[in-house]
């Protein structure tokens, strides 16, 4: 049974008319309960509309985005969103930060259990040592270390993730995908991974799908990531599954950037009758300012 779906579901911005951009046509995902599912593609190809859409702060223009069967109305606590650029409050500690969260979703717990559930999920992260300081003070990996702990510790049902370390340096990725994989190993939720890396998307995710590029972007083939837990990017570098599956992943989004680019060029754009004043013709005008 799917956990969170998406059914026919498309989605546009503008006013009505020839000038509204379609982003998203006719998309079906579909995610079970404990699965997690990576969406990969091009960047402006409407990954972070697909997503936000599933975390209730955009609403599908035709289609319906579910949780458990029911209609998503808006944002909700069980549908937890890991942002790329943190959103954190910058003058707010580490502990502030993720209290703000634990606050807002368990208003009726005693002072002692919200403090409990901010200091362990700042734990998780391994945190704690800079529990008391302000963004500011942080790293990147450790902001973003930040906003992990603040959506974790309001337990939502699910865990949607829109690039949250698009913006870090190659180490430091490389730290928290370990991070959130054991993560997701501990509590099974089921999660939803958008990114433009298709080797993490094989190191996080038990099924992968690439989105196509637009306008009216769909969904392509999915990928099963049949690949033994827990995993390591060493480890699946001498990994045949891995060797093929990055192969015909690559090879499949490397086919459609091709094919865009070709419809693209294929588009005559007029160009305005421009040309430059001759000097003689310069010199005898007339300026008004």
């Amino acid at each position: 049974m799917a956990f969170i779906e998406l059914r026919n579901v498309s989605k546009g911005f503008g006013p009505p008319g020839p000038n509204r951009v379609e982003v998203l046509r006719d998309i079906n995902l579909s995610v079970r309960e404990s699965e997690f599912v990576a969406i990969v593609g091009y960047s402006g190809t409407g990954k972070s509309t697909l997503i936000n859409m599933m975390a209730g702060l955009l609403k599908p223009d035709a289609g319906s985005a579910l949780l458990k069967g029911a209609p998503i109305k808006g944002p909700e606590r069980d549908l937890g969103l890991i942002f790329q650029n943190y959103s954190l409050l910058p003058w707010l500690t580490v502990y502030g930060n993720v209290a703000l969260a634990v606050n807002a979703a368990f208003k009726n717990w005693s002072r002692k259990e919200r403090d409990q559930q901010v200091r362990r999920f700042v734990d998780l992260v391994n945190l704690t040592p800079a529990l008391e300081k302000r963004p500011g003070e942080l790293s990147g990996g450790m902001r973003q270390r930040v906003a992990v702990a603040r959506t974790l510790a309001m337990d939502p049902e699910v865990l949607l993730m829109d690039e949250p370390l698009g913006a870090l340096d190659a180490l430091t990725r490389g730290e928290l995908q370990k991070e959130i994989a054991a993560i997701w190993e501990k509590q099974r939720k089921a999660a939803v991974l958008i990114t433009n890396s298709v080797d993490e998307a094989l190191l996080l995710a038990d099924r992968i799908t690439p989105l196509n590029l637009g306008p009216g972007a769909t969904l392509g083939p999915e990928f099963a990531v049949d690949l033994p837990r827990p995993r390591s990017a060493a480890a699946l570098n001498k990994n045949p599954t891995f060797t093929r599956l990055r192969g015909e992943i690559t090879d499949y989004l490397i086919e459609i950037g091709r094919a865009g680019k070709a419809s693209t060029n294929d588009k005559i754009v007029p160009l305005p009758d421009v040309r430059p004043l001759d000097p003689s013709e310069r010199a005898s005008r007339t300026w008004v300012s």
